[in-house]
């Protein structure tokens, strides 16, 4: 478009050009010598015209390019906006999503104990449903972490995030450790046992100021809600 215009201004200005040059070029016709100051103002204000017309068409057409380029690089940010806080609010729900199902299990777990004497005793059936929650608790978070590696640029500090997942995950992993290798304990018709019997669990139960559940979890979640928060509060991309 811009070619074009400059061609049709280039054409113009040679046309006024060679009429002016045959207009004032010598002549004996008497005629011809009467009408030329006319023909002249007409052919120069023509160019003026043309000129003027085109340097506006010129204008126009570069502010509509320009406004048509900012608009196109405001949707790009704000559609890169939305996905960036679609994937902040995926990776916060899916943190979540672990760290209750980590803290159901202990809820339960302790709920569901039964006392002999000061003796607390877990039953079998009650370890699997332990080891259910722990297990999707574990591989949410071992697939969150992969997943954040994929999506860091997005996120103002990747690496701690990855590091505190890791905490939460290899935590889990040590109480599945445990789980794979005392359920054989359960023999015959042995259908509880005391929870001292599973050191990690018996710890991971205990209130959360005498437990290793505060560092672990408690505390490496909050950190990762926090950090998330932060990057969904400031919206511009790192």
């Amino acid at each position: 478009m811009k070619k074009r215009i400059v061609f049709v201004l280039s054409g113009i200005f040679l046309g006024s050009v060679c009429i002016l040059l045959a207009l004032y070029w010598p002549a004996d016709i008497a005629d011809i010598k009467d009408i030329r100051p006319e023909i002249g103002k007409s052919a120069l204000h023509l160019l003026v015209v043309s000129v003027i017309g085109t340097i506006v068409s010129l204008l126009v057409f570069e502010y509509q390019q320009e406004r048509q380029a900012s608009e196109k690089k405001r949707d790009q940010q704000q559609k890169q906006f939305e996905y960036r806080e679609s994937l902040l609010i995926s990776v916060l729900s899916r943190a979540a999503n672990a760290y209750s199902r980590a803290k159901k299990a202990r809820r339960m777990t302790r709920a569901h104990m039964t006392l002999t004497g000061t003796t607390r005793q877990l039953s079998l059936a009650q370890y699997d449903v332990f080891f259910d929650l722990i297990n999707e608790a574990q591989l949410e978070l071992e697939n969150l972490k992969r997943d954040i590696r994929t999506i860091s640029k997005t996120i103002t500090t990747p690496e701690n995030l990855i590091e505190k997942l890791h905490t939460m995950d290899s935590y889990l992993r040590e109480l599945i450790t445990e789980y794979e290798d005392s359920r054989q304990k359960f023999i015959g018709t042995l259908l509880t046992l005391p929870i001292s019997d599973f050191p990690l669990l018996d710890n991971y139960v205990r209130p959360a100021n005498s437990s290793n559940f505060m560092f672990e979890m408690i505390k490496p979640y909050s950190e990762i809600q926090a950090a998330i928060r932060k990057d969904l509060l400031h919206p511009n991309l790192p």
